[in-house]
């Protein structure tokens, strides 16, 4: 976010299980953005919201993500975990 030649983000829609990262870093994982629910459904984790969050709080500002309809999904996951 700092780096003003960074203009793209890129996100890989893959599920935890599928990922390269605990096999080369041991003890890191769960870094996917969604998991499968119980009915086999693409499901929001918490870091999917942080990353939302972080995103529209660096292009509007908290007030924005705290009060903007669209964001309310999010924001429960987040309160949910503690986060």
């Amino acid at each position: 976010m700092e780096l003003e030649s960074c203009n793209s983000y890129t996100v890989w829609g893959t599920l935890d299980e599928h990922s390269w990262i605990p096999g080369v870093f041991e003890g890191e994982g769960d870094a996917a953005l969604y998991r499968l629910d119980e009915n086999e459904e693409w499901e929001r984790k918490p870091q999917y919201c942080i990353l939302q969050r972080t995103l529209v709080t660096e292009v509007e500002d908290e007030d924005f993500w705290e009060n903007e309809a669209a964001f309310e999904e999010c924001r429960g996951i987040l309160e949910e975990y503690s986060v």
